[in-house]
């Protein structure tokens, strides 16, 4: 019975750094909305295209994907871990090479992995007001969803937050209540 006890305090503190985790994310692209997407430093140009970083970002989101995935290689299927393993940095380095938008799909490819994390571990230990908890990561999974397979839609939405005010506003507002209300779980959840 010990054990079973271990387990669900470590799944509870799992989630909640998990959900300060998203909160960070949030906050992140919040502060970047806001301070970098100025007309002056042209922000909307250069960060959804940015290669470095992105393939930088790509290696850790792909390691996440390998770490999902490996459950599901099972039984004969399990001589195959390591070799999902290797591909990983060679993704990484076919993503730099082949693919545009690298950060912009990478950092939607974050966000989807982190809600989905989060929405699973949320019904593990009964989040409150589940449904509400569970409609917010459906639908921070799904923009983030649309940003890996159309990135040039993240451009454009930080163009608009370039050039008007009250689209950054707008973002940032939106990016502060995400960061809000995952800190909120985090502490009450």
């Amino acid at each position: 019975m010990g054990n079973g006890v271990e387990c669900f305090v470590n799944l509870e503190l799992w989630y909640r750094l998990n959900a300060v985790g998203f909160a960070l994310i949030w906050a992140v692209t919040g502060e970047t909305v806001f301070w970098g997407c100025r007309p002056q430093y042209q922000t909307w140009r250069r960060l959804p295209r940015e290669r470095h970083a992105g393939a930088l970002l790509a290696l850790a989101v792909l390691a996440g994907c390998a770490w999902f995935a490996q459950p599901m290689l099972e039984g004969d299927l399990a001589t195959w871990r390591p070799l999902l393993w290797l591909a990983v940095p060679g993704f990484a380095v076919l993503g730099f090479f082949f693919l545009d938008f690298l950060f912009a799909r990478t950092w939607s490819g974050l966000v989807a992995l982190a809600a989905i994390d989060l929405l699973h571990l949320g019904f593990v230990v009964s989040a409150p007001w589940r449904p509400v908890f569970s409609a917010v990561l459906y639908l921070c999974a799904l923009a983030a969803l649309a940003g890996v397979t159309v990135p040039w839609r993240l451009r454009d939405l930080l163009e608009q937050c370039s050039n008007h005010r009250a689209w950054r506003v707008a973002a940032t507002a939106t990016a502060g209540f995400l960061t809000l209300f995952f800190l909120a779980y985090a502490v009450l959840g």
